[in-house]
């Protein structure tokens, strides 16, 4: 894939093996320092970004914009230790209501995979409780002077359709806490056993409370399975960079059969193979080959529906205000290829975007001015 300059930037920066002198040698040519700016903020990259090019003694970055970074990734380090310090009187009121939790995505990566806590941005606090602890945990957010935000769902659809209840928003606006009972809404609800998660769930300390968080392997599918059905891939990069450094801190210990295993079981696997193989393509993860052929074998569909997708992926991950690809034909191919429960004959790829392109074809003609009749 052909990426313009900046983008080349971005992801010499975020590789999980960084190359100062490619890095250097980008930073060196004429770019649009400002496109460099707004995709590393898009990708929420901006902390990994500044730290790589200070750590490559970069040379002609404008003053400006290496300040413009420092206060961004600085302002990313303070943001942290605001949901940390918040986290921890949670953690505290759930221990003592004796309600176990396993903290999801980024409180629970940036704890324990990433070296510097400031180099992982986080925004929403994502608890997973018990659903028999559901209830109980959301009444204690309350007496800590949480409020739900109702404002784009009820309460009452959370809780019967979703796999969190509503946001809940901490008193001084430091944090926004979901409530999780599972990791993703249906159709996943169904196939993919919370309990066992639960089983293999590892504790870890976190300011005088703890939470747990999820084996391994369960981290690399939790994370494929969110980037790939909750963002369809879309402006994803921090998303494959959390893949990467989950692979680089425990690669010893995953057992990749087991997690092809658990995916074919799940009906994640061909979620699992696109975010993986984008994961190594794009950012350098070591993913095993052996993998990565394994999980080939349950792809569904032909080769040109295959080098569609995955053109498309790469597009997605890098997308920009200016792309001409639209957000909602990833949602639809990835709602349609990747769905446990669709059928995927050969061409379902081209069958999905030739659909989507007739209705846009409709939708903008029916909003063409109509002649005025004689």
């Amino acid at each position: 894939m052909l990426f313009s300059l900046e983008r080349r930037l971005i992801l010499a920066c975020a590789a999980r093996v960084r190359s100062a002198e490619q890095i250097r040698r980008l930073a060196g040519r004429k770019l649009d320092w400002e496109a460099v700016i707004e995709q590393a903020g898009r990708q929420r990259l901006t902390p990994v970004v500044f730290a790589a090019l200070e750590e490559s003694a970069a040379e002609g970055i404008p003053g400006a914009v290496r300040e413009r970074l420092r206060i961004s990734s600085t302002q990313h380090a303070i943001h942290n230790l605001k949901v940390y310090a918040a986290l921890a009187e949670v953690l505290a009121a759930f221990s003592a209501g004796g309600i176990p939790v396993v903290g999801l995505k980024g409180i629970a990566l940036a704890k324990t995979v990433y070296s510097n806590l400031a180099l992982r941005p986080v925004g929403d606090i994502d608890l997973l409780v018990r659903p028999s602890d559901l209830e109980a945990a959301h009444d204690l957010l309350l007496r800590l002077d949480y409020v739900p935000d109702e404002s784009v769902h009820p309460q009452e659809w959370y809780r019967t359709t979703h796999h969190h209840l509503a946001p809940c928003d901490g008193p001084g606006g430091a944090a926004r806490i979901e409530l999780h009972h599972h990791i993703h809404p249906a159709p996943w609800m169904a196939l993919i056993p919370i309990g066992e998660l639960w089983q293999r769930a590892r504790p870890v300390a976190a300011g005088g409370a703890g939470f747990s968080v999820f084996a391994p392997e369960d981290l690399i599918l939790h994370t494929c399975l969110h980037l790939s059905q909750g963002r369809c891939f879309l402006t994803g990069l921090l998303d494959l960079r959390d893949v990467a450094e989950v692979i680089a801190v425990h690669g010893r210990e995953l057992d990749w059969d087991l997690l092809a295993d658990r995916a074919r079981a799940y009906r994640t696997a061909e979620c699992l193979y696109y975010a993986l193989w984008a994961a190594e393509k794009m950012l350098g993860a070591e993913v095993p080959a052996a993998a990565l052929r394994s999980l080939a074998a349950d792809r569904r569909r032909g080769v040109l529906d295959d080098l569609g997708l995955k053109r498309l992926i790469g597009h997605a991950l890098l997308r920009g205000p200016e792309s001409r690809l639209p957000v909602w034909v990833m949602e639809d191919v990835c709602g349609t290829l990747l769905s446990p429960t669709e059928p995927n004959p050969a061409g379902m790829f081209f069958k999905a975007a030739g659909r989507r392109l007739v209705q846009a074809v409709m939708q903008a003609a029916a909003r063409q001015p109509q002649p005025a009749t004689a």
